[in-house]
């Protein structure tokens, strides 16, 4: 979310399935409270490969932002780490009111040439493991980071003084 040419620009890869994720993810909910339409946050797929159902995940939230409730699915799956199989996913789709033919016609690997491309782009910027976030390019791997954390470098390193 935020707008095209935002200062800022933070870069996710991320996995649904991720301990490390979920817990990184409300420093983002701050750092766009805190710096509003200075800055662009861009979440892109990197489901690992032992986790059996962040694939899945993965798809049920790309399904989500074809009818723009991308971050709605997002938190869903996030807060329900431990649930997502896919009937699971089937009903948070229901609860936020998906077209559930289309969902269930892309959960079917209508989106695996999106998730491939997000995971090719990651592995070409050395991304191994999850979170991997990049600020306006430069790449930054440490779980559990407080939006204090992330403030700091913004301000220091990217943002005019």
């Amino acid at each position: 979310g935020g707008p095209l040419g935002a200062a800022v620009e933070i870069v996710l890869f991320s996995d649904f399935q991720c301990p490390y994720c979920s817990r990184v993810n409300p420093a983002f909910d701050e750092l766009i409270e805190r710096y509003g339409d200075q800055l662009r946050f861009v979440f892109k797929q990197f489901p690992l490969p032992f986790h059996e159902d962040a694939r899945a995940a993965a798809a049920a939230a790309l399904a989500a932002h074809e009818e723009g409730r991308f971050w709605e699915m997002h938190d869903l799956l996030f807060t329900n780490q431990k649930a997502l199989g896919l009937r699971h996913l089937e009903g948070y789709a229901k609860d936020l009111g998906l077209d559930m033919s289309a969902f269930r016609a892309m959960m079917d690997g209508g989106y695996d040439a999106v998730i491939e491309r997000d995971m090719a782009e990651a592995r070409k910027a050395g991304v191994r493991g999850t979170p991997t976030f990049f600020i306006n390019g430069r790449k930054y791997e440490s779980p559990g980071r407080s939006a204090d954390d992330i403030a700091k470098v913004i301000d220091k390193h990217v943002l005019p003084q």
